[in-house]
């Protein structure tokens, strides 16, 4: 993939000369280059002016770079309506796909294609020029039914290859079918995946733990914590302070009564109360990890 920023011509006639002596391998193969070019306006010359004549010249090499076995991708970085009406009228001069930010590529595409949810992936896959004529066409028209089924068939893919769906325009009510069918498996899918990693990762953290802690005072004898529980946080976790007294060089916690009273246990500074807060931290932690320890023995 060839990326330009602040695309001229004299630039894009560079990518032309490094791509002239391998399109007929690319054309043989069935391949393509990718050109994403990311602009934040107009073309414009060396003195930063844009005329007639600088953008005639812009768009004759970009015919010309579209004559090569290549994608090209406008990813526009401004909301300036004259760079956008630019790359509008060259996206329907040559082959090319012009893109604006995430948000207004999706509400395009919800007014063509209602049906289908445009996630960030495939927004990602359009900016690197990488997606296919059907999604290239999401935010023109409504999708044929064909498309629609040729859509619906490579968004579902298995190790043996291609799901199996009924075509809309024999069986509309079976393609409804197997499309729900191709959801749940898809949901179990990523579920049983989920849940691997989740299981993955909590062994390779009780495993980590239990070589941080040997050297604990923790692990050498100290009492044995209780079971974290409603209870054990409401005992040991410090009140919150509603309001302070700011005539005090210090504040101090006091009721949220309309006549304030200092409650049972004062903090001088805010550095004892941080203090409290770590050791009961670290008291949350251990009884955290002893739950653990007895929840993987039983």
């Amino acid at each position: 993939t060839v990326t330009i920023s602040n695309p001229q011509g004299r630039e894009i006639g560079t990518v032309i000369q490094k791509l002239k002596s391998a399109a007929t391998g690319l054309e043989e193969n069935g391949k393509f280059v990718s050109v994403v070019i990311s602009t934040q306006g107009i073309p414009s010359d060396t003195f930063t002016e844009s005329n007639s004549a600088v953008m005639e010249e812009y768009i004759q090499s970009l015919r010309a770079l579209s004559a090569l076995p290549v994608k090209i991708v406008f990813r526009l970085c401004t909301d300036d309506k004259k760079g956008r009406n630019f790359y509008k009228k060259i996206d329907m001069d040559i082959d090319c796909d012009v893109l604006g930010s995430y948000w207004d590529e999706a509400l395009e595409v919800y007014l063509q294609n209602s049906w289908l949810t445009y996630g960030i992936g495939f927004h990602r896959v359009r900016e690197a020029g990488m997606g296919s004529n059907i999604m290239n066409c999401l935010n023109k028209r409504p999708l044929s039914t064909s498309e629609l089924y040729d859509w619906c068939r490579s968004m579902f893919v298995r190790d043996n290859g291609l799901v199996t769906i009924r075509h809309p325009a024999k069986d509309w009510s079976g393609f409804i079918t197997d499309l729900k069918n191709c959801l749940k498996e898809e949901k179990s899918r990523e579920s049983t995946s989920f849940n691997q990693e989740r299981h993955s990762s909590h062994a390779s953290r009780h495993t980590e733990s239990d070589v941080t802690h040997k050297s604990t005072s923790f692990h050498q004898g100290v009492k044995k914590q209780p079971v974290l529980s409603a209870e054990l946080l409401r005992r040991k976790m410090p009140q919150r302070p509603t309001s302070f007294h700011t005539s005090q060089r210090y504040p101090k916690l006091v009721s949220p009564d309309s006549s304030p009273k200092p409650v049972k246990k004062q903090y001088s500074s805010f550095r004892d109360s941080l203090k409290s807060s770590a050791v009961i931290k670290e008291e949350l932690h251990a009884s955290l990890f002893q739950l653990f320890d007895e929840t993987t023995q039983e």
